[in-house]
């Protein structure tokens, strides 16, 4: 009956903190991408790997918050 009680009780806040934990997450990973495709190309060209990969996340936070959400969290 508890474990009933914990779930429906549990509000808006555990969802908060699952997005904020996924994110930090996603973040590391596209740091760790920045990483390995640097390695791949030539030292010339690695500023420019790191710029597409600071663009690429930036556009994503852009879409996401545009669209994602309210998809997520819309009424």
């Amino acid at each position: 009956m508890s474990g009933e009680l914990l779930a429906t009780n549990s509000g808006p806040g555990i969802d908060i903190f699952w997005v904020l934990a996924c994110t930090i997450l996603v973040m590391g990973m596209q740091a760790g991408f920045a990483c390995l495709e640097s390695g791949l190309v030539r030292a010339k060209n690695s500023i420019n790997v790191a710029i597409k990969n600071v663009a690429d996340f930036c556009l994503s936070s852009l879409v996401y918050w545009c669209f994602g959400f309210g998809i997520m969290f819309g009424a």
